[in-house]
């Protein structure tokens, strides 16, 4: 396939799998063509809008790596980057959409379209760790720049921003300092890691580990300092309290959950399932057990996290053995539950947009 006719194909891919990504449900807590979960300000026409504007930027996006380095991709992008958010704000009303994923989908499509030049041929499920290792040299030090960035504002004194951050969630995680006997009934394994970077004083760890997060245990004494500090969006808000560094990390890594975790369930349930809102919300399941969601942890707090996994993890181990109606039931029940907390996974969501994107370009 000719490059410029291969950008076209990947870019109608990014609207299809936006589309289908929202459209699959019943997805817990999420917008879906049942219902807009636990959003009050988006709704199913919200995201169809802004999956077809959206559509033309990657195109942008890609046209824009052929012309870069191999490891300058993602600095050239992130200008017009942000002109694609303005045109997503424009037609959602201000509502954030597809923030994360102008980010992740952008990211990968460009590198596909670089890894075409470098293969001379269209590329296909044999070089997943090829496209890994081109995402992870255009991704490096991303946390180090969220650990820069969160520096420079907390030294210049700059007014506080933690406004949207639902501050009596995460006050409830310090000042109950995270109660262990909770996380111990938990799916989670525990454990512990001293954190230094910004001169931070909580002991936490927040290491991913195939489909655990370890709970943190952190001092309270220093929740007011750390919810004074200053921050330009709520992913840094996360990072300063909990150290989580959602999507930078993830594209850091290479997008680990949806590798090797979202392709392989895909295809999974791909085989055992005829309805295409099983493989997906299944799928969907399977990513919130593995994705460093601070979507979740800004509207719950790690109470909210461990909750969404818990139950994500009992759906799944009781999916095998249900029917499609029974199947069906306990996946109106999470999404109800989901919803009466407030929270949204909309992280895992957006890996789900990149697992369906991927699955589909590497197969074609």
């Amino acid at each position: 396939m000719k490059q410029k006719d291969y950008i076209q194909h990947l870019m109608k891919e990014t609207e299809i799998a936006m589309r289908l990504e929202v459209m699959a449900g019943p997805k817990p807590g999420l917008v879906d063509r049942n219902n807009s979960g636990s959003h009050q300000d988006m709704d199913l026409n919200s995201f169809l809008r802004s999956a077809k504007a959206l559509t033309p930027w990657f195109g942008r996006f890609m046209d824009i790596s052929q012309a870069s380095p191999s490891n300058l991709v993602l600095p050239r992008l992130r200008k017009i980057g942000q002109e694609a958010e303005e045109a997503m704000y424009q037609v959602t009303e201000g509502a954030n959409t597809h923030k994360g994923l102008i980010f992740s989908l952008g990211l990968i499509s460009a590198c596909l379209v670089r890894l075409q030049m470098k293969l001379n041929r269209t590329p296909n499920f044999t070089d997943l760790s090829k496209l890994q290792e081109l995402i992870c040299l255009n991704s490096k030090d991303l946390t180090k720049e969220l650990e820069s960035e969160l520096e420079s504002e907390l030294e210049s004194g700059s007014e506080n921003k933690l406004k949207n951050i639902p501050e009596t969630k995460l006050e409830n995680d310090f000042k109950n300092k995270v109660k262990k006997d909770s996380f111990q009934e938990s799916q989670l394994e525990l454990g512990r890691k001293k954190r230094t970077e910004i001169g931070q004083e909580i002991n936490q760890e927040m290491i991913l580990k195939n489909t655990l997060v370890k709970n943190p245990e952190v001092n309270p004494e220093t929740f007011s300092n750390q919810l004074s500090r200053p921050t330009t969006s709520h992913g840094e808000a996360v990072f300063a309290l909990y150290g989580l560094k959602g999507i930078r990390q993830e594209a850091e890594e290479g997008f680990p959950a949806v590798f090797q975790v979202g392709l392989p369930a895909y295809d999974k349930f791909l085989e055992k399932y005829d309805q295409q809102d099983f493989v997906l919300v299944l799928t969907l399941l399977e990513l919130i057990l593995v994705t460093g969601d601070t979507n979740l942890v800004k509207r719950g707090g790690l109470k909210g996290l461990t909750f969404m996994r818990s139950e994500a993890a009992r759906v799944l181990k009781l999916a095998p053995d249900l029917s499609e109606a029974e199947l069906t039931e306990q996946l109106i029940a999470f999404d109800k539950a989901a919803m009466e907390k407030n929270l949204s996974p909309g992280g895992a969501a957006d890996n789900l947009a990149l697992t369906i994107f991927l699955y589909r370009v590497l197969s074609s």
